[in-house]
């Protein structure tokens, strides 16, 4: 997962490797921490995965709204 808050020439970056799992309060946590040392409590943050994982499909449905995306069926796998 790669996470960048702010743009252009004034940003934070940071990757977290595959096997990372990060929970909310702590991808929360950067997040605030990028926008306080870029002096920007607004500034704009970009999210960037190849997988997610849900422990309930209500988790993914409400995830799928919360963020506005459209998800078709071959989209998700069960395991």
């Amino acid at each position: 997962m790669a996470v960048t808050v702010g743009q252009g020439d004034v940003n934070a970056t940071t990757r977290f490797g595959p096997q990372t799992v990060l929970a909310p309060d702590a991808l929360e946590a950067f997040l605030g921490a990028g926008r306080g040392a870029l002096g920007n409590d607004t500034a704009e943050t970009e999210v960037g995965f190849a997988e997610v994982h849900f422990e309930t499909a209500r988790e993914m449905e409400e995830f799928v709204k919360t963020v506005g995306w459209t998800v078709g069926k071959d989209e998700v796998e069960q395991s």
